[in-house]
């Protein structure tokens, strides 16, 4: 009868552990599916990146306030031209003193796809630690872009992508919105040479439960969750964006990464 009650209680504790253990463990592969689709940046073990422009204020000293934040992605080009180079170069130099992750963009327009990478790789190099991304602003045969000169095809966005492939070994992030996601979703996973590409997931809302998995994106690397076009200067002011980073403004984007800091810092720049 002893040994019965012994047996009960041990049951008890173990079912008591493993509550607990799901509990506290909110990045657990029990809830993991569900936890990473509903406001991920809610959760205080995630790691959070900022991504900025050269306009863009930057402030290192405040936003070391906030230990979330590991990474910065800062805009580098543009079509066929530099952005804010000297800007670039000292806050990638200040970051990295740091300790910050760092990694860089380039947005996507009309222009020969190679010779955008060209300037791309070539103004940055092909540093071993640092995330390179491919932004695209619009994707032309989804919708009605407001400039052409972002109205990119998803043969321009390929070429690209190889050709970051070539030259550095690695795929850069990819930058969609959620209608482009879908159709390049479909096409891209039809062409074996663009296998491995990772997505960074504008999108700007708390819940994208039934997203994911896709064909080609099977999930998000980086989903970016705010920026200007859900945090205005007047919420920003109030407080009332979704996330706001010490030391940067409405404009900066937030992107979580469904993970805590060390593991992110791991797998940096692959991901």
């Amino acid at each position: 009868m002893l040994a019965s009650a012994f047996r009960a209680r041990s049951r008890a504790a173990v079912l008591i552990t493993s509550l607990a253990i799901l509990v506290c463990a909110p990045l657990s592969v029990a809830n993991a599916q569900g936890a990473r689709a509903a406001a991920p940046w809610q959760n205080s073990a995630t790691a959070l990146i900022v991504d900025v422009r050269g306009e863009n204020p930057l402030d290192f000293d405040a936003l070391e306030e906030d230990r979330r934040i590991v990474g910065v992605m800062h805009k580098a080009s543009e079509g066929l031209s530099s952005h804010a180079v000297e800007i670039y170069r000292a806050r990638r130099a200040e970051a990295k003193k740091r300790g910050y992750l760092w990694g860089s963009y380039h947005v996507l327009t009309r222009s020969d796809p190679r010779a955008q990478v060209a300037l791309y790789v070539g103004q940055l190099g092909a540093p071993a630690d640092e995330v390179m991304a491919i932004e695209v602003q619009c994707l032309g045969s989804v919708t009605t872009c407001p400039d052409p000169n972002y109205a990119v095809t998803p043969d321009d966005l390929a070429a690209a992508m190889l050709r970051i492939k070539e030259l550095t070994g690695r795929f850069p992030l990819v930058s969609v919105n959620h209608a482009s996601m879908r159709v390049l979703d479909r096409r891209f996973g039809r062409i074996p040479e663009l296998d491995g590409a990772k997505l960074w997931y504008p999108r700007y809302k708390d819940d994208i439960s039934g997203v994911f998995p896709k064909g080609y994106w099977g999930q998000y690397a980086l989903w970016r969750f705010s920026s200007a076009i859900n945090c205005s200067a007047e919420q920003h002011a109030a407080g009332a964006c979704p996330y706001q980073a010490p030391g940067t403004d409405h404009a900066a984007g937030i992107s979580v990464y469904f993970g805590p800091r060390d593991q992110l810092r791991r797998t940096w720049p692959a991901l």
